[in-house]
């Protein structure tokens, strides 16, 4: 009599073993998924930091090449200036 109900429980504890095993795979295949999921994530903000970087260097590089062009403009100008100063000088002493 006893054995039976030992039986009976060790299936019930079988069951329920396997009952676990299944909720531990499909727990298993979720957190897999999950892990993918977050995988995709992670290449695409690095993807898109890399993509970042690049625009800021190339938006540098052309803030650089604008400053040059400032630069050049300024030394034109005072070309410009001392050329002006010496007619003026010449222009007074012909005056």
């Amino acid at each position: 009599m006893c054995g039976g109900k030992i039986d009976k429980l060790t299936q019930a504890i079988v069951a329920l073993s396997n009952q676990m095993d299944q909720r531990f795979e499909i727990v298993d295949k979720k957190f897999d998924a999950m892990d993918q999921r977050f995988d995709v994530l992670e290449w695409s903000i690095r993807d898109t930091r890399e993509d970042l970087n690049k625009k800021i260097d190339e938006t540098n590089r052309r803030i650089d090449k604008g400053f040059g062009r400032i630069d050049d403009f300024v030394l034109h100008l005072e070309r410009h200036d001392h050329e002006i100063a010496a007619l003026s000088v010449a222009v007074d002493r012909l005056a």
